[in-house]
């Protein structure tokens, strides 16, 4: 069988880690982030999956989603209401 598999997981930074995406200055950590500063990822393994990641990794870029940064922005709007 030729089947994909998909595989969730929620994990901290490490700290070193988390001050290298704050060095950029851009705020990306906010939206990267939850409050408890954790980041989930998300990863699908299958032969399409793997050559996208594969392209992506040899152009040095990283594709992410984050579910916290639409919580952070509902809770903004919530608050301004």
């Amino acid at each position: 069988m030729d089947e994909d598999i998909l595989l969730g997981c929620i994990l901290p930074w490490k700290p070193e880690a988390f001050e290298k995406l704050k060095a950029y200055g851009n705020g990306r950590e906010e939206l990267m982030t939850d409050v408890r500063g954790t980041s989930c990822f998300v990863i699908k393994f299958g032969k399409a999956g793997e050559q996208l990641a594969a392209k992506l990794w040899e152009e040095g870029k990283m594709v992410y989603a984050s579910s916290a940064s639409m919580t952070k922005r509902l809770k903004l709007a919530m608050s301004k209401v």
